[in-house]
Order: C-alpha cells, then sequence, then structure tokens
C-alpha cells in the first residue's frame, strides 16, 4: 500500500485525493503505539519472573549506573557548548582522533524584501532555491 501511494504521489507530483495519506500517517501512530505496548509488556513479563529481591538488586543497579551516566552527560554537553563556542571563534573545521567538528557559515534573506525586488529586478529570481522538508508531528487529544 505505502509503495503504491508513493509512487501515486511522485507520478503525479500531488497527494493522493482518496485520503490514503492520512491512512498511512494513522497506520503509522498505531505502529508506534504498539510498539510502546509490547516494550511495557516485555517491561512487566521480565519483572514478574524477579524476585523482589532481585527487582529491589537491579532498582540498585539502575540508579547507580543512571547517576553516572548522567554526570558524564553533563559534563559531555559541557564540553560541546565550549568546542562549538570555540570552532566558533576560530571560523574553521577542526578534527580530531573520533569527532569532527564542522564549521558552516549560512546567509539568510529576507524572503518578503526580496520576492519585493524580484519584482522589479527578475534576474534576483535566478539565486532562488526551493527546498521542502517533511516533519511528523504527534497531535495533541
Amino acid at each position: 500500500m505505502l509503495r503504491n501511494n508513493l509512487q501515486q504521489v511522485s507520478e503525479v507530483g500531488m497527494l493522493p485525493t482518496d485520503n490514503s495519506l492520512v491512512a498511512m500517517l494513522d497506520e503509522l501512530a498505531e505502529l508506534r503505539s504498539a510498539i510502546l505496548v509490547e516494550l511495557m509488556d516485555k517491561t512487566q513479563a521480565i519483572q514478574a519472573v524477579l524476585s523482589a529481591e532481585q527487582q529491589a538488586q537491579l532498582a540498585a543497579i539502575d540508579a547507580e549506573f543512571d547517576e553516572r551516566v548522567s554526570a558524564a552527560q553533563e559534563k559531555a554537553g559541557e564540553l560541546e557548548a565550549q568546542v562549538k563556542a570555540a570552532v566558533l571563534a576560530a571560523g574553521a573545521s577542526v578534527r580530531g582522533k573520533y569527532l569532527m567538528a564542522v564549521y558552516s557559515r549560512r546567509t539568510s534573506w529576507d524572503n518578503k524584501q526580496l520576492q519585493r525586488l524580484a519584482e522589479a529586478q527578475p534576474e534576483i529570481r535566478m539565486a532562488m532555491k526551493v527546498t521542502s522538508v517533511v516533519s511528523l508531528r504527534a497531535l495533541e487529544k
């Protein structure tokens, strides 16, 4: 079904008119929910076979590791901010042994004003690039 709908969109260049895209989005949402339910069921099944003592031991292990991971994540966040600030100040990318901090500079323009200028100077449109992006967002009920 998905392949047929995507093929229909690419061949026609517009959205299907039979609400099949809405149906696909609804199916995707249902699949995501089903995955979460399966993960919760798995956790409950594991908990059911563990004794109270084993559950307490696992909780202690979780707490110990959560604390260490949290501290490391905080330190990593601070270091990342410092690296980004230094790369911005240097204005150049830096390659490390395992990571690369990539410096890129983007220029943005006031689209409304450029549209007005393009009316008077149509050659401005030669520099125009239009891109499209799709993002999925959860809707609140």
